[in-house]
């Protein structure tokens, strides 16, 4: 990504990524998840030029194989594509927006897409074992879970609220995270990124 004379210096892809050798996530969906979240966030804006298979593979020290079955997996979802000697471009939204339940994204994403600045009050973290919802989990009875109750807000308007429960012996670094803004941004840095859910929203007066 070149930039002109003077300008400020913007930092490489492979400076913003972070690879885990401590879990069991393969490393091409680690990357996957990470360039996802950038592309999801503007940090990799549409038209982005991203660095060659080889260039990348070499930068984070990893195989050629790995960045690009990562590549392919984002070109599947169209957010990137091949444009022969200029490498992988991001691609912009040319879809409508369809801010539905078809695909799976959080509440901070679909803020985004919207245009609306998203936020979140906490009104309760606890973090301790619960029968009942270890029971939900198919879980031991003594696994340790966060039960987290957040106000969602759009442009300071709050437009929902949240109860969720997570499995912290699945994400420990949950316990101490700063959960103010999106839990599927903190789960995929931490090597556990979401491929699908059952969400239930209720109306309440």
């Amino acid at each position: 990504m070149a930039s002109e004379p003077g300008a400020p210096q913007q930092p490489s892809l492979a400076s913003l990524l972070r690879l885990r050798t401590d879990t069991a996530q393969p490393m091409y969906q680690q990357l996957e998840a990470q360039i996802r979240q950038m592309i999801g966030d503007g940090v990799l804006a549409a038209g982005a030029t991203l660095p060659a298979e080889r260039v990348l593979a070499d930068a984070l020290g990893i195989s050629r194989t790995t960045v690009k079955r990562c590549y392919g997996a984002l070109r599947d979802q169209a957010l990137l594509s091949a444009h022969g000697r200029l490498g992988f471009m991001v691609e912009g939204r040319t879809k409508p927006l369809n801010p539905g339940m078809d695909r799976l994204k959080g509440f901070t994403e679909e803020m985004r897409e919207l245009g609306k600045v998203p936020s979140s009050d906490i009104l309760e973290r606890v973090a301790a074992p619960d029968r009942a919802i270890a029971s939900v989990f198919g879980a031991p009875s003594n696994t340790p879970f966060l039960k987290l109750v957040r106000v969602r807000r759009g442009d300071g308007v709050p437009l929902s609220r949240e109860i969720a429960w997570y499995d912290l012996s699945a994400a420990p670094a949950l316990a101490g995270a700063d959960l103010s803004g999106s839990l599927y941004a903190v789960l995929a840095r931490e090597g556990v990124a979401l491929t699908h859910c059952e969400q239930t929203i209720e109306a309440a007066f």
